[in-house]
């Protein structure tokens, strides 16, 4: 891992974006003292133990999640699974970290083997003159994965299954309204761990001390944060999508056969066709699985009301619960949060809540109760999508393709690791690592006066009138695909 971050920081321009995105941020956040942009502007960072002792420390955020690089329906499905490692350097802007090439292998290997060394020695580059250090911030992952590594119950159907409060299984159908949880705490943990490892039994849902627990500033309680991917893309929002489909049939509002008619008919726009989620049938609605990847499931969930606008306002006692959880959606995933939502974002969380259990007690699962923590989440860690798994997710893709392709389950952690360095080796050897593609498709230069007015008297305002200008169908901007006649949110 140190070889690897001295090799991608000798390039010169991941160094200069790593400067700029931090002085940009902290220069932002100066100004605007109401806004999170990252974990730098949470309560979790004041007392993060390697920023205190340097506070200039670069962010390194970890990954791990269990990979199956076999037939999932085979009869080795569950002997040639694979625990893998991944850390991504979090100061790097969000375009770039979106990119599956700066997310790198830390390694195939039991988390017992991280270490300490960059955050005590730190390592010198040519591109820097002194020192560099680093801190851990946060472990993104699952939640199955995330209670193992935090020696936390792996069960979510019974006992205290949440790794931020006291709530236990029997009050989970209580609305938040009538009762509270006490907030876990690192002190109130390491007494439970006492006793558990005293008594060697399972105590207020923690089984045993985290295999992370000699790493600096990693506590369970503080660096193990949920995941918008597994909790909203893939939990609650298929939830609400599941039972507003079955609601359509069940109250003969829609048959099966007009709902799946209805799904597979709509036309996707072009930004939206490569998200076209898998039309969803009667045995998707009947097993409570609808397929399909995270994003797709949440553009599903998106354009639900517009696929169904002529009927969906019938379904009066679900409908309100639909709205609160687009409202909540719309501040969890954005990039940039104010402080002053948070208190917004808490009531929000209770009332859909407390609308589940209410309206919809069948539904009501481990998740419905996670999504009430967001609120003080964003508060110690900043906005949850600087630390959501779905990047990470893409990353997996690689490795899976890679070990069907080697052909052999001879030590295969070799074979993969192997290969990944080999390939980033290559990308090291180009002038730049991050080529940032500009770049417009289908161009054609026109006249001022070929343009509608309102769009004349903005250039004007902007100072950009000029003779003439290059009209494009396509704009590739930083990785990011402008089409013409279609909407973008800034």
């Amino acid at each position: 891992m140190k070889k690897s971050i001295q090799s991608f920081l000798n390039k010169p321009d991941v160094m200069d974006l790593l400067i700029r995105n931090i002085n940009e941020t902290i220069s932002t956040t100066k100004k605007d003292k109401d806004l999170l942009l990252t974990y730098r502007d949470g309560k979790a960072a004041a007392t993060n133990q390697s920023l205190q002792k340097n506070i200039n420390s670069f962010l390194i955020q970890l990954y791990s999640d269990e990979v199956g690089i076999t037939n999932p329906l085979g009869p080795k499905k569950d002997e040639k699974k694979l625990l893998l490692f991944y850390y991504l350097l979090d100061d790097l802007c969000p375009i770039v970290r979106s990119l599956l090439y700066s997310i790198n292998l830390l390694g195939i290997c039991l988390s017992k083997l991280l270490t300490n060394s960059l955050q005590q020695k730190g390592l010198t580059v040519f591109t820097f003159t002194g020192r560099l250090y680093f801190a851990f911030d946060l472990i993104a992952a699952d939640n199955l994965a995330v209670h193992d590594l935090g020696g936390f119950q792996k069960n979510f159907n019974h006992g205290h299954f949440c790794r931020m409060c006291y709530v236990s299984y029997e009050y989970k159908s209580i609305p938040l309204t009538n009762i509270s949880f006490l907030l876990r705490t690192e002190i109130s943990h390491e007494i439970h761990l006492k006793q558990v490892l005293k008594s060697n039994i399972h105590i207020c849902g923690i089984n045993d001390t985290s295999d992370l627990s000699n790493l600096i500033a990693f506590h369970p309680v503080k660096s193990l944060p949920f995941d918008i991917m597994h909790d909203y893309s893939e939990g609650v929002c298929m939830i609400m999508i599941n039972s507003i489909l079955k609601a359509f049939s069940v109250r003969r509002i829609l048959a099966y056969a007009q709902i799946e008619s209805r799904l597979e008919d709509f036309k996707y726009r072009q930004n939206d066709e490569s998200n076209k989620p898998p039309v969803t049938k009667q045995k998707h609605l009947t097993n409570n699985h609808i397929g399909g990847s995270a994003s797709q499931k949440r553009l599903l969930f998106q354009l639900l009301h517009v696929i169904f606008n002529d009927v969906i306002d019938r379904l009066t006692d679900i409908l309100p619960i639909y709205i609160c959880l687009r409202e909540i959606v719309s501040i969890v995933f954005a990039t940039k949060i104010r402080k002053p939502w948070l208190a917004y974002l808490k009531t929000l969380t209770i009332t859909f809540h407390s609308l589940m259990i209410e309206r919809l007690p069948d539904y009501v699962t481990a998740k419905v109760h996670f999504i009430t923590h967001y609120s003080e989440l964003i508060k110690r860690n900043g906005p949850p999508r600087n630390y959501w798994c779905q990047r990470f997710q893409g990353k997996h893709l690689y490795f899976k393709r890679l070990a069907t392709r080697s052909c052999s389950f001879k030590n295969v952690p070799f074979t993969l690791a192997k290969r990944h360095q080999l390939r980033l080796a290559l990308l090291l050897s180009y002038d730049n690592f991050h080529n940032l593609i500009d770049k417009p498709v289908s161009t054609k230069i026109i006249n001022p006066s070929q343009l509608p007015v309102e769009i004349r008297l903005l250039l004007v305002q902007h100072q950009y009138d000029l003779l003439t200008y290059i009209e494009s169908q396509t704009l590739i901007h930083k990785h990011v695909k402008y089409i013409k006649k279609t909407l973008f949110l800034l």
